[in-house]
């Protein structure tokens, strides 16, 4: 096998590799925001119905809830940013991937079409 097919296998198996991590990544990050949303709303919902079941006034019942809600909204906004931010370092990552292996495929094959002729085939994978 030839220096250039090998090298190309290479980039091609490393590709496929860095995509498999970005999506495991990916989806780990988003079933772990989703948990944290469901068990910050649960919370939320528990401590509401301790509050007004406990509270003596209208006035604690009701601070209660603003302040819950509060938490709720900033624990939302903290996830939703969360995933963005993955959301746009997965794709740099994968752009970056695929620029790079684009670029070094074609030199790799300008190598080959430019060098002395060899038993390995340009197309071969």
């Amino acid at each position: 096998m030839c220096l250039w097919t090998h090298v190309r296998k290479t980039v091609i198996i490393m590709t496929i590799i860095v995509v498999f991590v970005v999506v495991v990544v990916v989806v780990v990050v988003v079933v772990v925001d989703v948990v944290v949303v469901v068990v910050v709303v649960v919370g939320v919902v528990i401590a509401v119905v301790v509050a007004v079941a406990v509270a003596a006034a209208a006035a604690a019942a009701v601070v209660a809830v603003v302040v819950v809600v509060v938490v709720v909204v900033v624990v939302v906004v903290v996830v939703v940013v969360v995933v963005v931010v993955v959301v746009v370092v997965v794709v740099v990552v994968v752009v970056v991937v695929v620029v790079v292996v684009v670029v070094v495929d074609y030199q790799l094959t300008i190598l080959n079409l430019t060098s002395t002729p060899t038993s390995c085939d340009v197309w071969h994978l």
